[in-house]
């Protein structure tokens, strides 16, 4: 029996889809992830905290605060008393303040948990490295066709796309160098107690993992070790997903496009390419049961009986 799913890929037009698109490989908790096939698993959020779609610039957030603000420094920092040498939590060291030996966010200060939930927290500086390192990194003008700047992350072991806007940051009460550069806050402190690990890139400069000012407004991007919970159906009428004799077909696609295939827990089963027309048969050890078949970043569910 077959099983035929016409699907409309936004943004594809006949001929497949921009090969800059986010990638999209599922869902947790009603925010979408892309899968870069990470040794350490972790999965990462398409877009900001406080942003809707991988496009928005999204919050900016002191390290430790959850909340975004109008004026960011030591002195409306949440956890000192008015400078960098009277920190009252995450200090390791009494020239900086109160010792307490917390050396990563704990949930009830983590942006990402507070505002997403408990699926979701701030990467850890390795976890981070293992991103920067996981991907090849360009720059553009244009995401997309968005006219928005930032960092392209292409996975080197499943070809998956993550976007960093260029958001920019906050320092005292003003905005700076949006569309020109940007920083991340990841969850480690750095030894000095008074800085914290993030990750920064500008036009001119390649991501890196640096440490700034707890204080700083700095963008969030979240990560999350949990199985998906739900699949994004994003498709158009030129793409086929089917089953058919217990192997699933996919035509019409890019040619040479990836594709990916997960069970509905978020592991991944199997991956494979479209031929130079656009098409691929996949035939599965275990062809019974749901799955989510990923093309090009655009997913959605088959079921082969």
């Amino acid at each position: 029996m077959k099983f035929l799913l016409k699907v409309l890929l936004l943004g594809l037009g006949v001929h497949g889809m921009e090969c800059s698109a986010q990638t999209v490989s599922g869902n947790i908790s009603g925010y979408d992830f892309v899968d870069l096939g990470l040794p350490n698993g972790v999965k990462w959020a398409t877009y900001n905290v406080g942003a809707t779609k991988p496009e928005e610039y999204g919050n900016h957030f002191a390290w430790g605060e959850t909340e975004p603000k109008n004026d960011y420094s030591w002195k409306t920092y949440k956890w000192c008393k008015g400078s960098q040498y009277d920190l009252t939590k995450y200090c390791s060291s009494s020239d900086y303040g109160t010792v307490d030996k917390k050396t990563t966010l704990e949930a009830e200060d983590d942006a990402a948990t507070k505002n997403w939930g408990n699926n979701w927290r701030m990467p850890t500086a390795k976890e981070a490295k293992d991103m920067k390192e996981g991907c090849t990194w360009e720059w553009t003008d244009d995401f997309n066709g968005s006219g928005i700047a930032g960092r392209i992350g292409t996975s080197k072991t499943n070809g998956n796309i993550i976007f960093l806007p260029a958001s920019g940051y906050r320092e005292d009460k003003k905005s700076s160098y949006g569309g020109n550069s940007a920083n991340y806050w990841m969850s480690s402190l750095y030894w000095d107690s008074f800085t914290a690990y993030d990750l920064e890139f500008s036009k001119s400069i390649n991501i890196a993992l640096r440490c700034d000012n707890r204080y700083m407004g700095y963008s969030v991007r979240a990560v999350s070790t949990k199985n998906a919970t739900g699949v994004p159906t994003i498709s158009n009428q030129a793409l086929q997903v089917y089953t058919e004799n217990g192997a699933i077909h996919i035509n019409n696609a890019q040619a040479n496009a990836s594709i990916q295939v997960s069970d509905l827990n978020g592991k991944v089963v199997t991956s494979a390419t479209t031929d130079c027309h656009g098409n691929s048969t996949i035939t599965l050890p275990d062809s019974k049961g749901a799955f989510v078949i990923t093309v090009r970043g655009q997913s959605t569910k088959v079921i082969i009986k």
